[in-house]
């Protein structure tokens, strides 16, 4: 069984944090939802126009141009509120949730990961994770879309650890989703 052991910083719950955010922003899911709601609004802002009597160019004219100008807007503005409450949130859990602050003793085996600290214990089987991400300094082990384990890079001894860490993760058929870092 390999095993590390590290302390969390809000540095590292910060920069998790954002990388998911960052992840949940370029979604195909998301982006589905934004595209029908615009091209719902635009359908309902073309009608109103036809109704009070606006030539039919000028609301194709409007439903073509506005509707692509309303998407990227509302677009900018979700990934303007991400990253305005995004940081403010990580850092007001960190200081709010203690457990973050115990030191981790992480180990994996083909059979799963082990989570120990002061105050909790845990093994999940590989199958209880839903998929993991790779960024600059992290690896995020994915429950849910929104509930992870921060692992940080700094926490192995060597590049073969990590490499056996990534290893493990593959084996246990746990997606990867994201570019590697």
């Amino acid at each position: 069984m390999n095993r590390v052991s590290f302390t969390l910083t809000e540095g590292d719950v910060l920069a998790a944090a954002r990388a998911n955010s960052r992840a949940q922003l370029f979604t195909v899911k998301l982006f589905v939802r934004l595209v029908a709601f615009v091209v719902l609004s635009a359908i309902v802002v073309g009608a109103i126009l036809l109704a009070v009597g606006d030539p039919l160019v000028a609301t194709i004219r409007f439903v073509t141009i506005g509707a692509p100008v309303m998407l990227a807007v509302i677009y900018g503005l979700v990934g303007l509120i991400q990253v305005r409450t995004v940081p403010a949130q990580a850092r007001r859990n960190f200081r709010q949730q203690k457990a973050l602050w115990e030191e981790v003793t992480l180990s994996w085996s083909p059979d799963g990961l082990d989570v120990a600290t002061a105050s909790a214990q845990a093994h999940r089987a590989w199958s209880h994770y839903l998929k993991w991400r790779e960024v600059a300094a992290h690896f995020l082990i994915h429950q849910t879309d929104q509930l992870y384990i921060i692992v940080p890079k700094r926490a192995f001894a060597s590049a073969e650890a990590m490499d056996d860490f990534r290893a493990a993760l593959v084996v246990g058929h746990v997606a990867r989703v994201g570019q590697p870092a």
